[in-house]
């Protein structure tokens, strides 16, 4: 039941997702191998809130753990998204869900204490 803890990512996995989220700072979500989820409908929803004033490889490491761990818990994707504040000069990397339907996505986000869910088709926060 454990194994998410013991699970390593590979350094190269680290790397990559550390490099995607520099280079996107406008916004990107990634998957736990590395690769960038281009979804063309539907909603990201966060479940996490967190802020880093830089990005470091541990930082992105205990991340894909939480994301994998999440996944095995409560059998739903689990993807990491994350964007950089210009105004508070702040990264925003949170633990994030795809999710189909705005009311669930609302509930979930609710459920959370999200400020919003992120529109794909529109590319527009809905704030709850």
């Amino acid at each position: 039941m454990r194994a998410y803890i013991r699970m390593k990512f590979k350094q190269i996995t680290i790397n990559k997702c550390k490099r995607l989220i520099e280079l996107n700072k406008e916004g990107i979500t990634i998957n736990q191998n590395g690769e960038i989820v281009n979804k063309e409908y539907g909603y990201y929803v966060s479940i996490t809130n967190n802020t880093f004033n830089e990005l470091n490889t541990l930082d992105i490491y205990r991340l894909l753990i939480k994301a994998n761990k999440n996944e095995i818990e409560n059998y739903i994707k689990t993807f990491i998204g994350g964007w950089y504040s210009v105004n508070t000069k702040k990264w925003y990397i949170d633990l994030s869900y795809w999710v189909k339907n705005k009311d669930t996505a609302l509930s979930i986000a609710k459920n959370h204490n999200q400020e919003g869910i992120f529109n794909i088709k529109s590319l527009e926060t809905i704030f709850i």
